[in-house]
């Protein structure tokens, strides 16, 4: 009896934490998908949805133009909701050059079962994608960097530029 009650807590502990790890995972793999579909999309400046319109609105604050703002949107539409992440805290960027362009995203890590908390409290999963642009941009960077920077308002959330430290979109 007393091995039992040595040996379930461990075993919890590693139950719990391949959930949490396999919920993690799956964030990370959705949202570097929408990254990655979000920089293909604006490398051919073809990201505005067929029907015109987003799931929830879409508009830009702060001086954000509204081709800008809806980059951002369908990058953020095509995340959705990440899993092991904290969804309301969903930060992206995208940096533009000459020849090409970066969408990163970033999310605080958050753990579902509530024990794997000291192991993922103020980490982040992030991503990112460059891609050589194909056709000549009509949208400008994204990277704000201090909480008084301009946002973009998608449905009832306010997506700001990545700045969760250390990781931070870079100059493409």
């Amino acid at each position: 009896m007393i091995e039992f009650a040595l040996i379930v807590p461990l075993f919890a502990l590693f139950l719990f934490a391949i959930v949490d790890f396999g919920l993690l995972f799956a964030g990370y793999t959705t949202m570097r998908a929408g990254v990655q579909a979000g920089a293909r999309l604006a490398s051919v400046d073809q990201y505005l949805p067929s029907s015109g319109s987003f799931q929830f609105p879409c508009t830009g604050t702060g001086g954000v133009d509204q081709r800008t703002a809806d980059l951002v949107c369908l990058v953020a539409q095509r995340i959705g909701t990440t899993l092991g992440t904290d969804p309301g805290r969903l930060e992206i960027g995208v940096a533009v050059s000459a020849t090409n362009v970066t969408v990163c995203a970033s999310a605080p890590m958050k753990s579902t079962t509530g024990l794997t908390s000291p192991f993922l409290d103020g980490r982040s999963l992030a991503t990112s994608s460059t891609i050589r642009i194909e056709q000549g941009p009509t949208f400008s960077s994204f990277l704000p960097g201090s909480d008084t920077s301009p946002s973009v308002v998608y449905g009832t959330s306010a997506v700001t530029g990545v700045t969760i430290a250390p990781y931070q979109c870079p100059s493409a």
